[in-house]
């Protein structure tokens, strides 16, 4: 009767992620797209709270692409 109404029972369970994982692939994620930028920032990391900060340079905008 309750598989009339849900539909079949799936396959396999949904795998919840670790907070390791999560955080390795928070990571990678984050590597990938400094390892995109021409000028790479300063990372600083602070140990008392845990927290990541990056350092980017000033972005000088081109203002003649905006006279068009």
């Amino acid at each position: 009767m309750f598989s009339t109404i849900f539909g079949p029972r799936a396959a396999s369970a949904s795998r919840i992620e670790t907070r390791r994982e999560a955080i390795a692939r928070l990571l990678g994620d984050l590597n990938t797209a400094i390892d995109l930028l021409p000028e790479k920032p300063v990372v600083k990391v602070h140990p008392g709270t845990g927290h990541i900060e990056l350092e980017l340079p000033e972005e000088v905008v081109d203002r003649t692409r905006h006279l068009a």
